[in-house]
C-alpha cells in the first residue's frame, strides 16, 4: 500500500492565523489554485490513487474534490468521507487568533504560554481522545484498501500529527 497524506488546501482564516479547528469554512481562491497545482504535479508524477478518504469538512472534502477531478478511473476514485479525519477539536478557542485568544482568555493563555506540561482547554479534545480517534481512523482504513491500494488521504494539518503518530 502506498498512502500520500495531505493536508487541505488555504481556507477561509488561515491567512489570519484563525485557530479553525472543527469549524467548517470554505476554502479560499487561493486554496482552490493550491489544490489545483497539487492535482497537476502528482499526475505529473503519475500518481494516481485507487482510494481517496477525506475530512468531511468542507475544506479538506473541497481539496479531496479537485484532486480527484480528472483521475484515470473517476469511477474508483471518488472521495470517501471518515467522520474520525475531522480537525480537532479547539474548544473555546475555535476560531479566534491566539491575540483574540489572548485578550477574551488572559489567565488560560498566560498559563498555557508559560508551562510545558499539557493543560486542558475547556471544551476541546484531549490528546488521548485525539490519538484514539486518529487509530480508529486508520483502522477503519485499513478494513477497506488492499496492500495493491493507492490512497490519497486528505485531512488537517493538527490531526495529521497525530494520524503519523500512529
Amino acid at each position: 500500500m502506498e498512502l500520500i497524506l495531505i493536508r487541505h488546501g488555504e481556507a477561509v482564516g488561515n491567512r489570519e492565523n484563525r485557530m479553525l479547528g472543527c469549524s467548517d469554512p470554505p476554502l479560499t481562491d487561493e486554496g482552490i489554485h493550491q489544490s489545483q497545482a497539487l492535482r497537476a504535479y502528482l499526475q505529473q508524477r503519475n500518481q494516481t490513487p485507487t482510494q481517496i478518504f477525506s475530512s468531511p469538512l468542507q475544506r479538506a472534502w473541497q481539496t479531496a474534490e479537485i484532486l480527484a477531478d480528472n483521475q484515470p478511473n473517476p469511477e474508483n476514485t471518488g472521495v470517501q468521507t471518515l467522520a474520525n479525519l475531522t480537525e480537532i477539536d479547539l474548544g473555546i478557542f475555535t476560531g479566534l487568533t491566539w491575540a483574540e485568544a489572548t485578550a477574551t482568555y488572559p489567565d488560560l493563555t498566560r498559563s498555557l504560554e508559560s508551562h510545558l506540561d499539557w493543560q486542558p482547554i475547556p471544551k476541546a479534545e484531549t490528546p488521548v481522545a485525539i490519538y484514539q480517534r486518529a487509530h480508529q481512523a486508520w483502522s477503519q482504513i485499513l478494513g477497506m484498501i488492499t496492500n495493491s491500494d493507492r490512497v490519497w488521504l486528505v485531512s488537517h494539518g493538527g490531526f495529521l500529527q497525530y494520524f503519523l503518530s500512529v
